[in-house]
This record gives C-alpha cells, sequence and structure tokens, in this order.
C-alpha cells in the first residue's frame, strides 16, 4: 500500500514537474515572440513610418540639383529635362519645373522643390566636414521654422562623397566643375517624400572669401527640407532667392521663408 502511495506521489511530483518546465518553455517561447514582434514593430516604425519604405533603390527616385551662383553668371538653358547648368525654373521651365501648389499666389515668395511638395516625413541625420559646424545653426532654424524636427542630429565626418546616394546626409567642401557656383544641394525624392541629400560648397569660394559661407549654408538647408530656388527680384531679401552677392549677409530666416516652410510641413 505505501509503495502504491510512493509511486502515486512520485507520479504527481513528475506530472507537477513536466507541466512547469512546459509552461516556463511556453512562456520563454511566447517572451520570444513579443520580442521578435517588437523587433519587427520597432523596424516597421524605424524603416517605414507612416508606411514609407524609406531606402528606395536610386532608380526609383528623380535627382535634381539646386545650384546657387554670383550674380554675375547668366543663365543657359539647354532643355535636357534635367535642372542643372545656370538653369533654374522660371528662366529654364523644361529643365526646372516650378514647383508650388494650385493654390500658391503666383508672386508669393516662396516656392517647393516640386508640385506635390515633396519633404521629409521621417527624421535623419547629417555628417558634415570640419569647417562647416554652422550647419547645426542652420537646421536649428529650418526646425524652428516648420514646427517640426525635419532634421536630425550633426555628425563631424571628414572625406565624405557628396553627389552619391549612399543613405547619408552629407555636407562637404569640394571644387564643383563649373564657374560661379557657391554651393549645390542634390536631392533624391519620388512624390510627396524626401529620401536623401547632399549639400557641397565650392572651394573657390569657400571657406575664406567674399560671400557668406553662414547665408550659403542656411540657403542650402532650405533645398534639402524641400524648399526651391527663387529669381523674382521682388524676393531679393529671402534666404530662398537664388543669388547672393558679395559681402551680402542673410542668416536669418525671414517672414516669407518661414511661412513657406510651415505650408510644406503643415
Amino acid at each position: 500500500m505505501k509503495k502504491t502511495r510512493l509511486i502515486t506521489l512520485f507520479t504527481v511530483i513528475v506530472s507537477v514537474t513536466v507541466l512547469s518546465v512546459g509552461m516556463a518553455m511556453a512562456l520563454s517561447l511566447n517572451q520570444e515572440t513579443e520580442k521578435e514582434k517588437r523587433t519587427v514593430e520597432n523596424y516597421k516604425r524605424d524603416e517605414m513610418p507612416n508606411g514609407i519604405i524609406k531606402n528606395k533603390p536610386e532608380n526609383e527616385l528623380t535627382k535634381v540639383l539646386f545650384i546657387r551662383y554670383a550674380p554675375d553668371v547668366k543663365m543657359v538653358c539647354d532643355n535636357d529635362n534635367v535642372c542643372e547648368k545656370k538653369e533654374n525654373p522660371k528662366s529654364c521651365p523644361n529643365d526646372c519645373k516650378q514647383g508650388g501648389d494650385k493654390d500658391q499666389i503666383t508672386n508669393s515668395c516662396y516656392d517647393f522643390l516640386s508640385k506635390s511638395k515633396s519633404k521629409w516625413n521621417w527624421t535623419e541625420d547629417y555628417y558634415y566636414e570640419t569647417g562647416l559646424e554652422y550647419s547645426n545653426n542652420s537646421v536649428t532654424k529650418w526646425n524652428n521654422a516648420a514646427q517640426t524636427m525635419i532634421f536630425g542630429d550633426g555628425n563631424n565626418e571628414d572625406n565624405l562623397d557628396w553627389g552619391v546616394y549612399d543613405n547619408k546626409n552629407s555636407i562637404s567642401l569640394g571644387n564643383y566643375p563649373e564657374e560661379g557656383v557657391l554651393g549645390v544641394t542634390a536631392v533624391w525624392y519620388q512624390g510627396k517624400n524626401i529620401y536623401e541629400y547632399d549639400i557641397l560648397f565650392d572651394t573657390d569660394y569657400f571657406p575664406f572669401g567674399s560671400h557668406d559661407l553662414d547665408t550659403v549654408i542656411l540657403h542650402e538647408f532650405g533645398h534639402a527640407a524641400g524648399m526651391g530656388d527663387l529669381y523674382d527680384t521682388t524676393c531679393i531679401s529671402e534666404v530662398m532667392y537664388g543669388y547672393l552677392g558679395e559681402g551680402e549677409v542673410k542668416t536669418d530666416l525671414t517672414d516669407n521663408d518661414i511661412t513657406g516652410i510651415k505650408k510644406l510641413y503643415k
């Protein structure tokens, strides 16, 4: 009789132990599943905010160049559907499509990268070469004006590649192969989304020269945010005006610059 009780007790102990181990394994598996689920959710948030795939291949995107010239450089148009070579939307409409939306007043002193009002729908960091630390002040001004985080943190890194779609927003100094260029911004976009930008400041003028680097940095980051150039002389006082003369300084956004960026990021 004792033997039977002992066997029964042993069976109960083994059963409870197996059940406990099973529950522990199930709990562990559930925890791993939840962990994997959270990882996937984080990936979705990081990689596809608002359902957008961030790292699209370059062949699916449009690349446009915004070039800021010294005021003595004349415009030429080659009608190749590429915005470059002293071209702008006003004088070269075949190459540089006019931005803005249908409700915008024609002579408003702000314009956009594209008619679809492409902008940043997530926040990314950027990388600047030594000597371009003022970039941090410029992005703060655009972020504050838009009342949202368009740009992330700035990181110092030298030997950056300009004009290369490499998932790195780079701010660098270099010799652009055209005369009269103060700064040039390459922007990759599709529809309502910007995917990358690179900004280059020409070493013919910077970091030491007769033109104000801080002004050009603020202007070029406007393009990186999705703003277009202005060429109507009534808009000559705006940061986003396409020319900059010697000794001109525009290191604060105007009311029109602020109105434009707010309209873009509303």
